[in-house]
């Protein structure tokens, strides 16, 4: 699903030529992470908390956890991705 551009990294930065390249997969993980993602984490909280599901705040704290993490990757891919178009032009 990530490709990675065949450039050697320079020393110190890792992730700086990590772009999602495949054809909708930017936006499929950025609907995940802004749509999706956050209404799992409210519907079980409020259902936890309704029903009395077990592990609300642990299992929202998950949701959350892994909701920014991708955030994160996403902006970075982002930035690099407007880069690299200016580097073309």
């Amino acid at each position: 699903m990530l490709t990675q551009r065949k450039v050697t990294p320079q020393k110190g930065d890792l992730m700086k030529n990590w772009v999602f390249t495949k054809d909708g997969l930017y936006d499929a993980l950025k609907w995940i992470a802004q749509i999706l993602l956050p209404a799992l984490g409210t519907l079980y909280f409020a259902l936890a908390r309704i029903w009395g599901f077990p592990y609300a705040e642990e299992i929202v704290g998950t949701i959350t956890a892994v909701d920014a993490f991708l955030g994160v990757l996403l902006g970075i891919s982002s930035a690099q991705y407007y880069k690299q178009k200016e580097g073309e032009q």
